[in-house]
């Protein structure tokens, strides 16, 4: 009886080494340890080859007697499936908030039976925020996942109906998102963290305010996301900034001190802040040098209805030269007489062409009244039959009242 009893033992132990379903069901990520349940019998095993294969002692024995299989049943080992090391996953930083998702690849295609027989998939997901699984039974699935931790189970079934299970841990994490690097450019010298401007003298009092640019081009994102900009005016005389979201602003400030701070916000609405004080000084302005000169001249007479430039002695020699005069560079009665000969000269010629062109226009018009002037008699002339002493009679009133519009 004993006899027979251990050989059955040892029959089934050899049915279990050699008899065995082969699984490998693999996600995406990595080989971990498997299970195959073998009917009413376990066996856990790592590895791929056969040499690789284990048999786990019941207890801490290694010797053969302290091997146990037990009936279905009477097993001591838990009924979980051994949980392999998670896989951990970082959703992409893609400059859009709303992509907030991680594209999860789960692939049985490494599963093997080493019988050859077909197998079947069941995907289930065990834990973590609900996900829609649309083809459960397909060897590979393809999932949005948001951020959390999730389980899947993997069973694989051949046609014999005997299964293979394997459970993965996912932790998906938020997408990553670095501030924004602000950065204001002035344009000039800095004293410390203050800029100093000096309003540009050009000669009139009333321009007294400093051009004054914030440039934040220098900004910048460490993922190239979309940046917004947001200037404040924190202190300092009211400024006009109107166009305060904008990249570059441009502003007229008089004198004084100020302070501006800028925020970047990018697409995910992480901001980040500059502030930068500012001074203008007043415009500078050095008092005029004065100083004269000693000579022995009179004053020069002014001739009326000369020339604007008879004491310039450059432009008497000139005219003097140009009208064979006696040339000494200064403006006396020769040059004035000269002078307005050679203005009336040029009025009565002015005045001959206009009197002409009077005279012109005037005969222009009296042809046109004369010659309208005959046709209306020659109207009056012609007029025949029936009705000729009403028709003479209206023409003869046309020709008074064309009489009056004779030019003068």
């Amino acid at each position: 009886m004993m006899l027979n009893q251990e050989f059955s033992i040892f029959v089934l132990m050899i049915t279990m080494f050699f008899g065995g379903i082969y699984f490998s069901p693999v996600e995406e990520i990595d080989r971990v340890n498997k299970i195959d349940i073998l009917e009413n019998q376990r066996t856990i095993y790592n590895g791929t080859n056969w040499e690789d294969w284990e048999i786990l002692p019941y207890g801490d024995g290694t010797n053969w007697e302290d091997w146990e299989i037990l009936p279905y049943g009477e097993e001591t080992f838990d009924e979980s499936i051994i949980l392999d090391e998670f896989f951990n996953g970082i959703i992409n930083h893609d400059g859009d908030p709303e992509t907030n998702y991680y594209e999860l690849k789960l692939d049985a295609t490494n599963s093997v039976d080493l019988d050859g027989d077909e197998i079947k998939y069941i995907w289930t997901q065990t834990s973590g925020d609900t996900l829609e699984i649309p083809n459960p039974n397909d060897k590979i699935l393809y999932l949005k996942v948001s951020p959390g931790e999730y389980e899947f189970q993997l069973e694989a079934m051949d046609s014999y109906g005997s299964i293979g299970t394997f459970n993965k841990r996912v932790v998906v994490s938020e997408e990553p998102n670095s501030q924004p690097d602000p950065i204001v450019e002035f344009g000039s010298r800095l004293d410390e963290k203050k800029f100093i401007g000096t309003i540009i003298h050009d000669g009139n009092p009333e321009t007294n305010k400093y051009n004054l640019k914030l440039d934040a081009g220098g900004s910048n994102d460490e993922e190239s996301d979309k940046i917004e900009y947001a200037w404040t005016q924190i202190s300092g005389n009211k400024l006009d900034m109107s166009n305060n979201k904008s990249q570059v602003v441009y502003l007229q400030a008089e004198a004084g001190e100020y302070s501006f701070k800028l925020d970047v916000t990018d697409s995910y609405g992480t901001t980040s802040s500059y502030t930068q004080a500012v001074a203008i000084d007043t415009e500078p302005n050095s008092p005029p040098e004065a100083t004269f000169s000693i000579a022995n001249e009179a004053k020069p007479i002014l001739y009326k209805n000369g020339p604007t430039w008879q004491n310039v002695p450059d432009s008497v020699v000139a005219f003097q030269k140009k009208h064979s005069l006696t040339v000494d560079g200064t403006w006396g009665p020769a040059s004035q007489k000269r002078f307005l000969k050679i203005a009336s000269d040029k009025k009565a010629a002015r005045d001959k062409a206009a009197k002409a062109a009077r005279d012109e226009a005037k005969a222009k018009e009296m042809k046109i009244y004369t010659d309208k002037l005959a046709k209306i008699e020659a109207e009056i002339k012609n007029v025949r039959g029936w009705g000729a002493a009403g028709k003479r009679k209206e023409l003869e009133a046309k020709k008074e009242a064309h009489i009056k519009t004779k030019p003068k």
